[in-house]
């Protein structure tokens, strides 16, 4: 898709061009152009011939190539009714003075599954020696029904300057196509559907001579027909919304002192309490408000425990949604030679991830608070508002260590006996009270950010016994190392030495093998979900009576 605004260099060398005349049939492959919405800056256009100031700003365009020259643009717009069109044929500035000396044809694959149906396929073009549309509509490839007057669909003649070419004057065909007539109704906006009409193209003059068919079979074969994707109705925009919105599942509003926090909240995505971020982490932005303010670009920085300013700058990935293949196609995001990014190329194409603006790797970058700060940049390079744009500035804590687990020691205690358990071997155990282990363990999170810890005996056939009840930041160790802090226990011995010792299931008679397994998390999230999870196994076997 192109701008409107195009150099003037393209149609010198397009009127060089000219001089030689065209071909007759020309294929293209596949070509798609966005349509812009209406109601948007300008009121619908009056379909006259006549290009008025405004009618056609902001309207897609694509070239109609010969030879890798424009012989001339599509410009579309749309609202819920009508599809607007610009025939704007820049290379033929002849003006033939008698109608259908200069003509065109247009077909609309009315259900676009490129296939020619009879009685519901349609095509456009004059009344013979007239400037009102007539339709018509296909009986096979090729084969058509008498052409009528079109019921609701207009056309307008014109020749004279366009939005893409001011001077010289040529031939335009400004177009009005009533949905109505091509079976759009207004629910495809909101049914999930692709809103696309599909359409083919011949362009006719006497003079210059040229006969221009886009794409050269469509007359006969629908495969390969222009694809116009409707625009959408205009969503509301807060331009003072947040440039940056949270991190994955977790909003801007629940990120406190740089910790994540939606624990009161009634039913949040992830449930967390004074967490962390870590491991990469997609931070999410608002493309539309970055947009309705102007921006095309956009850079991010970051600070460390209040040091300078550094441009985060790293590669990640999007996937885009592709018409032609059915398929969401892979799209590297990079940033350019100064750190910047481009601001999603349409907000209203289906980007999988659509408010992805930066995707971290926090792992090399270390623990600490940072800071980030987005600034957005229109299209001459300026920092839109002279600073951080509204909204970005998000602070996060970021800690990637993981929590350290280990079963210290396994002790036989018999009466208070405490012997320590060989790593091998049968531990003998009787049904007296006093007659159990005792276990000596470690569960320390360095950056004070233990989630929870728990000890579990596996054995059996699936069969579990606690050995030490769960550990929860949240049920009494909130700040217990300070604000935000639980660093866990260094040398903890449980059942502790005044209750009486753990016993195994003395159901099972014999000699059956224990694990011990002592398990715990951090609270450190990637937005998504709690990233770091460790344990530590002890073995026994264990004879009851």
């Amino acid at each position: 898709m192109m701008s409107l605004k195009m150099k003037r260099l393209w149609f010198l060398s397009l009127s060089v061009f000219c001089l030689v005349g065209f071909m007759n049939s020309v294929t293209f492959g596949e070509v798609t152009v966005k349509s812009s919405w209406i109601p948007g800056p300008t009121t619908p256009p009056v379909i006259d011939g006549v290009v008025t100031a405004g009618e056609w700003q902001d309207a897609g365009s694509v070239p109609i190539l010969i030879g890798g020259l424009p012989a001339g643009y599509i410009l579309v717009r749309n609202d819920t009714s009508t599809l607007y069109m610009i025939l704007d044929i820049t290379s033929d500035t002849g003006d033939d003075p008698q109608p259908m000396q200069d003509s065109f044809r247009l077909t609309v694959d009315v259900k676009a599954d490129k296939n020619i149906e009879p009685n519901v396929d349609v095509q456009y073009m004059m009344l013979p020696f007239s400037t009102n549309l007539g339709i018509q509509y296909y009986l096979g490839p090729g084969s058509y029904t008498p052409l009528t007057p079109a019921p609701a669909s207009q056309l307008g003649v014109g020749f004279s300057g366009s939005p893409i070419l001011t001077s010289p004057s040529h031939r335009m065909w400004e177009l009005a196509i009533s949905f109505d007539e091509i079976g759009i109704t207004p629910d495809i906006w909101t049914s999930g559907t692709i809103p696309i009409v599909r359409v083919g193209v011949r362009l006719i003059s006497t003079n210059p001579n040229f006969s221009i068919a886009v794409p050269g079979s469509f007359e006969t074969d629908f495969s390969d027909l222009i694809s116009i994707y409707l625009g959408y109705p205009s969503i509301p925009v807060d331009p003072l919304a947040p440039g940056i919105k949270g991190v994955g599942h977790i909003p801007r509003s629940n990120i406190i002192d740089g910790y994540a926090d939606t624990w009161i909240e009634p039913d949040p995505i992830l449930k967390v309490k004074d967490a962390p971020f870590g491991g990469t982490i997609d931070v999410k932005g608002d493309f539309a408000t970055l947009k309705v303010n102007g921006a095309v670009k956009y850079r991010i920085y970051y600070s460390k425990d209040g040091g300078p300013d550094y441009i985060l700058s790293q590669n990640w990935s999007n996937y885009e949604w592709d018409s032609t293949t059915g398929k969401y196609l892979y799209r590297p995001i990079k940033p350019d030679s100064v750190g910047k990014y481009e601001c999603l190329p349409d907000p209203l194409n289906d980007w999988y991830w659509n408010d992805l603006i930066m995707r971290w790797r926090t792992p090399p970058f270390g623990n600490g608070v940072y800071t980030l700060k987005l600034y957005a940049y229109d299209n001459t390079g300026t920092v839109i508002t002279g600073g951080v744009f509204p909204g970005g500035t998000l602070t996060l804590v970021i800690d990637n260590t993981p929590p350290r687990v280990e079963i210290k020691e396994v002790y036989h205690d018999i009466g208070g006996s405490m012997s320590t358990l060989p790593t091998c071997g049968i531990v003998p155990m009787t049904a007296a009270p006093d007659d159990g282990l005792r276990f000596r363990i470690k569960v320390r999170e360095d950056e004070g950010h233990l989630w929870h810890y728990y000890m579990n005996a596996h054995y059996g056939n699936n069969q579990s016994k606690v050995i030490i009840p769960e550990e929860i930041y949240t049920s009494g160790h909130v700040d217990a190392d300070g604000p935000h802090l639980w660093n866990g226990v260094l040398d903890l011995v449980y059942p502790p030495v005044s209750s009486n010792p753990w016993k195994p299931d003395m159901m099972m008679h014999g000699v059956c093998a224990y694990q011990f397994r002592l398990s715990a998390r951090a609270r450190t999230i990637n937005g998504y979900h709690r990233i770091f999870y460790k344990e530590y196994n002890r073995h026994a076997c264990i004879e009851t009576p």
